[in-house]
C-alpha cells in the first residue's frame, strides 16, 4: 500500500489548534456503570489479514477518545481481522468482522463480549434485525445468511442474484444493496416472514449508499456522469432525483429529516422530501489524498469524518458542525471506517 506523508501544512494546523486530542493511547474505562452509553462507537477495520482491527468510542460532549475498548473489557483478546459494520439490537452490539467471518456480539454499553457467529459466515459485509431475526451480507457467496434473534442459531442461506454489501430492515423487509463493485445496480428484497427474495429493484447508477427512516428506505447511486437518489416503499421505487453535475458520489446517512451524502472532500444535504440534490456542498473537509473521509457520518448535527492516514498510521477522526467549523479532532486506531450513535 502506497505510503500517505503528511504535508507540512496539515502538521502545523494538526499542531496549532487547540481543539485536538491525541490521548490515541487512552485505554482507561469511565467510571460509571454504561461507560459507553450516550457516545459515538467507532469501528476502526485495522490492516487486511493482521487481525489488528479495534473499536473506540467518543463521548457526546466531546471531550474524550476511548480507544481499543474491546480488548481493555476483555482481556486484551484481539477482535479480529477487519471489523467492517457494527448495528444494535436491544442492549447488544453486533460487530461484522469481514476477514475473519465472524459476528462478535457485546453488551453495547460495558463492551464486554457475550457470544459470537460464526456458523455459515463468508466474508460478511453487514447485519440487521428483523422479525426478531439477525440477517447477515456475505460477499463471497452471494447470500444473506438468516439467525435466531434469541439463541444465534442459524436458521437458512437465502441467495441472492448479485453481491451484496450493506443492507437494512423494517419490521416486515430487509432490503439488500448490491456491491458498488458488482455489474448489476440494485437493491434485493426479502420477505422477513418468509425469508424469500421476493423482488429485485433496478437502478441505473451502481449503488453507493442506503439508509433507512421508519419504513422508508433511500438509495444512493452515482458514477462518473451522474448522482441519483432513490426512495423505496414497501416493494416499490416511490421517486428519484437526480444531478448530472455531481458525479462519483458515495455514503447515505440521515439525520434530522436530512439526508447527507460525500462527493470528493465535500459535504453535500438535503431534505428527505427529496426535492432537488443541491450542487455546491455545505462545506469541505481538509484534504488528504485517498484515505480522505473514509469513514463519515452525520449524527446530532455532528459530521464525523475519518482520514485513515493511508493505513499507515493511526486514523485522525475530525468532528464538524454543519456550517464546516471544526469542534474536535481525535486520533483513534487504524483504518476507521464508521461512527454510532449509542
Amino acid at each position: 500500500m502506497k505510503k500517505i506523508i503528511l504535508s507540512l501544512a496539515i502538521i502545523a494546523f494538526a499542531t496549532s489548534c487547540s481543539n485536538v486530542d491525541d490521548s490515541s493511547e487512552n485505554t482507561e474505562v469511565p467510571n460509571i456503570e454504561k461507560p459507553y452509553a450516550n457516545g459515538i462507537l467507532i469501528t476502526n477495520e485495522g490492516n487486511f489479514t493482521s487481525s489488528n482491527a479495534e473499536i473506540s468510542f467518543i463521548k457526546n460532549d466531546l471531550s474524550t477518545v476511548y480507544n481499543k475498548i474491546f480488548a481493555t473489557n476483555n482481556s486484551n483478546a484481539t477482535l479480529g481481522d477487519v471489523a467492517q459494520y457494527m448495528a444494535f439490537n436491544n442492549d447488544l452490539a453486533y460487530i461484522v468482522m469481514n476477514n475473519s467471518s465472524t459476528i462478535e456480539i457485546v453488551d453495547r454499553y460495558t463492551f464486554k463480549k457475550v457470544n459470537q457467529i460464526t456458523a455459515n459466515l463468508n466474508a460478511p459485509r453487514a447485519i440487521a434485525f428483523s422479525n426478531g431475526k439477525i440477517y447477515v451480507s456475505n460477499a463471497n457467496d452471494n447470500t444473506v445468511t438468516v439467525y435466531n434473534g434469541n439463541t444465534n442459531a442459524f436458521i437458512k442461506s437465502i441467495s441472492l442474484d448479485n453481491q451484496p454489501e450493506k443492507l437494512v430492515a423494517t419490521s416486515n423487509y430487509v432490503y439488500v444493496q448490491s456491491s458498488s463493485f458488482a455489474t448489476a445496480n440494485t437493491v434485493e428484497i426479502i420477505n422477513s416472514s418468509s425469508d424469500t427474495n421476493t423482488k429485485d429493484l433496478s437502478f441505473g447508477l451502481p449503488m453507493n449508499g442506503i439508509t433507512l427512516d421508519s419504513n422508508m428506505v433511500f438509495v444512493l447511486g452515482s458514477d462518473e456522469n451522474k448522482t441519483e437518489i432513490s426512495k423505496i416503499e414497501k416493494e416499490a421505487i416511490t421517486k428519484t432525483i437526480s444531478n448530472v453535475n455531481l458525479k462519483s458520489s458515495r455514503y447515505l446517512t440521515l439525520d434530522n429529516n436530512n439526508l447527507y451524502f460525500t462527493n470528493g472532500t465535500g459535504i453535500y444535504t438535503l431534505s428527505k422530501d427529496l426535492n432537488s440534490i443541491p450542487s455546491s456542498p455545505i462545506f469541505n473537509v481538509n484534504d488528504n489524498s485517498w484515505s480522505t473521509l473514509y469513514g463519515f457520518n452525520v449524527i446530532d448535527g455532528k459530521v464525523f469524518s475519518s482520514d485513515a492516514n493511508g493505513f499507515t498510521d493511526n486514523s485522525i477522526i475530525t468532528v464538524y458542525d454543519l456550517t464546516g467549523n471544526v469542534l474536535k479532532t481525535f486520533t483513534t486506531e487504524i483504518g476507521t471506517n464508521g461512527f454510532y450513535k449509542n
